[in-house]
């Protein structure tokens, strides 16, 4: 009877074990399972992290191109020089020097000189009259009456002016006789001024400019230039 009850005791611990044996196995096969999927979703992470920076990269690439791309469509620094006719009904000269402050706004600064040697009338006698203007002001480009290539770049400015005018070689008595109460000297005001690059080449523009200067000129308050001319790029 003890042999039997001992025989029954071990096949029960004996099987007790086995099923905490396949209980641990199984259990065992469920985590290799879980960590498989873990590595397998760890890995995915990785290559989404990789897609990511890969594409980030690009595009940081491409925004660097854009940005070289645009620098490039305008001229950061330049020169024109304009043949054109002024309020006399005559020739006059301008040279302007530009340069881009924001290439992306397309905004700047200009400086330049107004040259104008033409005769005026008094008296129905031609008289000599020498204006030399200079002008700095801010430039923007107007993107309405632009090229998004810039083939037509047209910008407005506006400034101040300030110069020396001379009337009748400083003397002021007339060959008539008659005086001239104009005095001569330091002229001062503003302008305003609109011109459009047609571009030929990447370095040389085609010109057309109006520009208006409101002085304090007892010859001639407003004074303009409109005409063509050439630009190049620095």
């Amino acid at each position: 009877m003890c042999l039997i009850t001992f025989s029954v005791s071990t096949l029960f611990s004996y099987s007790q074990d086995n099923e905490i044996d396949r209980q641990l196995k199984q259990t065992q096969k469920e985590l290799n399972i879980q960590l498989e999927l873990l590595e397998t979703y760890r890995k995915q992470l990785e290559n989404e992290v990789e897609l990511l920076k890969l594409q980030y990269e690009k595009e940081l690439n491409n925004d660097k191109q854009l940005k070289k791309s645009k620098s490039q469509k305008t001229s950061p620094t330049g020169i024109d020089l304009i043949l054109g006719i002024t309020n006399k009904e005559a020739i006059g000269y301008q040279a302007t020097f530009t340069i881009e402050v924001d290439t992306f706004s397309h905004t700047g600064l200009e400086i330049g000189l107004f040259i104008d040697t033409n005769n005026i009338h008094i008296q129905k006698l031609e008289v000599p009259a020498e204006s030399f203007i200079f002008y700095l002001g801010y430039t923007r480009q107007l993107n309405f009456m632009s090229t998004k290539t810039n083939t037509v770049n047209t910008r407005f400015s506006i400034g101040g002016a300030f110069g020396t005018e001379s009337v009748n070689n400083g003397e002021t008595a007339l060959s008539s006789g008659a005086m001239i109460v104009r005095d001569d000297g330091v002229i001062y005001g503003g302008y305003t001024g609109i011109s459009s690059l047609f571009k030929i080449s990447d370095k040389f523009s085609a010109l057309i400019r109006y520009t208006n200067f409101l002085t304090s000129s007892n010859v001639s308050l407003h004074k303009f230039i409109v005409g063509a001319g050439i630009y190049y790029k620095f």
